[in-house]
Parts: C-alpha cells; structure tokens; sequence
C-alpha cells in the first residue's frame, strides 16, 4: 500500500501557533549550526511550510497539509521544542509532546486535547 504524499492536519489555531513556533524555532536554532546546502535547503523548507500554514484557510474541503517528505523534520522540530521546554521549566513536558506527535500522524488535536495534556504534564 502506497503511503499519501501529504499528512492532513487539523487542529485548532492554539496548537497551529505552537507547531509553527516548533517549526521555526528548529529552522532557527537546530538548523542553524550547519550550513550547508542541505541544511539551507531544509530550512527553506521548514520556512514555506511555517508560512503555508499560518496563512491557511482551514474548512472542510480545503484540509490543511503537509508533504509527507517533511514529516521527519517535523517530529524533529516538535522534540527540539520540548526538549527546550523540559530544559527551561526544569520539568518533563511528554504529554504535550506526544499530543503534538500524533498530530503529525493524522490525529486532530484541539484546545481540549492540549489543556488536558498540560494538566497530565502538572503545567497548570
């Protein structure tokens, strides 16, 4: 069975924010110490991406989506985020990195979703 070319995103516009902010923190920070071309090239990328979804009109004919050749790179940036978390509340956080995980897997994560992991994570 051929695997979609794209993962379907849906989520509510909380969790859109911190995906973004995961992704652009990575492209920023983790991508940053190298430079070479593919490490240019993947950060150009991480960058449409950001973009594609921050001006993305989500309704039910029009998904959001992500090409599933950057769906690595994303659970790469959704981890370096939490790592940075963990590292600056001196605590673990992996619920919410879990829930954002298994967005990137298909599942819609919504606010409820996310303040339940937060509580499950003792944030709150």
């Amino acid at each position: 069975m051929r695997q979609a070319a794209h993962i379907q995103i849906d989520c509510s516009v909380t969790v859109r924010n911190i995906l973004c902010e995961a992704l652009r923190n990575y492209a920023a920070y983790a991508l940053a110490d190298t430079h070479s071309a593919r490490s240019l090239m993947s950060r150009l990328a991480l960058m449409r991406v950001i973009k594609s979804i921050e001006t993305h009109r989500h309704n039910r004919f029009n998904p959001l989506q992500i090409r599933r050749e950057l769906h690595a790179q994303c659970v790469q940036a959704i981890n370096h985020h939490y790592n940075r978390i963990e590292k600056q509340l001196n605590t673990r956080v992996d619920e919410q990195r879990k829930l954002m995980l298994s967005l990137l897997n298909g599942s819609s994560v919504l606010d409820h979703d996310l303040d339940a992991a937060i509580r499950k994570d003792n944030i709150v």
